[in-house]
């Protein structure tokens, strides 16, 4: 089992750990508050800050993939209204987006609730807390652009299809949905979405054949959740998706595989009515 596992569980240990581990974190993001190529700082509770080269690296790579999307469907940020990042954890990706739409116009949306008021005091953009019950969330606007990384690539099909739905229905006409999925690429690294557990829960193999069975889509949870784990959405899956739940309503703008950190690929579409 994994030593931060058997930590957490333990609480004698875990309450030891805690503020230690709360310090260290702190003192280690102090010399990246200013980093050439940051726009503001860098929350010490950000799960998705590794380094500062690939934290910058992957928030870059999401705006290019962003502004191809944006090409492609005849917009601008300048043209932009409303602009939706989920889930947009600690600013990752957001606070490159507020250098090009002005941040009373963007909204960080995730359930970590820590993350988006660390976005509104940071950047000066507007906050939503999301639900892990999709059927709960409700948009208080349409939105002309709206990006989702690595969201789709955690959820079982029904969720997955449910978020695609929701986020659709949530922009406005000729707004563009920018999303990630796990794709090809995916399928060979397979095992190491998995480090933290014992094993994968299938081989490649069983993988592939699994995917064969399912026309493209395979989802398995973490050991602690039910409906939250790693999905693989192959890009003939996801296009007959987005044909079958819209029709004539959506287009399909931009696809990358492995577009975004060259890992996730990226999908757009855009709503023409």
């Amino acid at each position: 089992m994994n030593i931060v596992n058997t930590l957490k569980k333990n609480k004698v240990l875990n309450s030891i750990m805690k503020p230690v581990t709360k310090q260290y974190r702190k003192r280690k993001y102090q010399k990246y508050l200013a980093s050439l190529g940051l726009n503001g700082k860098i929350s010490y509770k950000d799960a998705m800050f590794d380094n500062i080269t690939h934290y910058i690296a992957v928030g870059e790579s999401a705006m290019v993939n962003i502004e191809n999307a944006l090409k492609a469907s005849g917009k601008t940020f300048a043209s932009l209204n409303e602009v939706l990042d989920i889930p947009s954890g600690h600013g990752r990706v957001l606070r490159l987006l507020v250098t090009k739409v002005p941040p009373e116009r963007v909204t960080a949306c995730d359930i970590d609730e820590d993350g988006i008021n660390f976005c509104k005091k940071e950047f000066g953009c507007k906050k939503m807390l999301s639900s892990a019950d999709i059927s709960t969330i409700q948009f208080p606007v349409n939105y002309s652009l709206i990006w989702v990384g690595s969201l789709f690539t955690h959820l079982d099909k029904k969720a997955f299809s449910d978020l695609l739905v929701l986020l659709f229905n949530a922009l406005e006409p000729g707004g563009v949905l920018v999303f990630t999925t796990h794709g090809k690429y995916s399928v060979e690294i397979f095992e190491k979405y998995w480090l933290a557990e014992k094993s994968a829960p299938v081989s490649n193999e069983q993988l592939q054949k699994e995917l064969e069975k399912t026309n493209g889509f395979y989802f398995a949870p973490y050991a602690n959740s039910k409906d939250y784990g790693i999905s693989v959405s192959l890009k003939p899956y996801v296009i007959n998706l987005i044909e079958t739940l819209f029709q004539n309503k959506a287009k399909v703008v931009m696809y990358k595989e492995r577009g975004w950190d060259d890992h996730q690929d990226v999908f757009a579409i855009q709503k023409l009515h």
